[in-house]
């Protein structure tokens, strides 16, 4: 089974943060690979969320590191896992405040 990862995931990936597109898959790791971490990480997370309309149910420190988050070793967050999160409902389906 192929994954598609979402249009608005590769657009704000492609326009936001100058991914070059053609290189991604759904292995791809958002932390590791891509190098998005911290304050990028949390925009991103707040990016999609806001073209959703709805919060995505993610532990982020179990991802990424912050300023006031250990920053010690995470677990890797692949574009297939976040496709699934973007696609899961939530129970808080208020949009993020801004």
């Amino acid at each position: 089974m192929s994954v598609v990862l979402p249009e608005d995931l590769v657009e704000i990936l492609r326009d936001h943060f100058r991914v070059d597109i053609s290189k991604l898959d759904p292995k791809t790791r958002v932390n590791r690979d891509l190098g998005i971490d911290g304050d990028d990480a949390l925009e991103l997370l707040e990016m999609i969320e806001t073209r959703m309309g709805r919060r995505i149910d993610l532990d982020f420190a179990r991802y990424f590191s912050g300023e006031n988050l250990f920053s010690g070793w995470k677990e890797d967050l692949s574009l297939s896992k976040l496709a699934e999160l973007m696609a899961t409902p939530t129970m808080n389906s208020d949009p993020p405040d801004m």
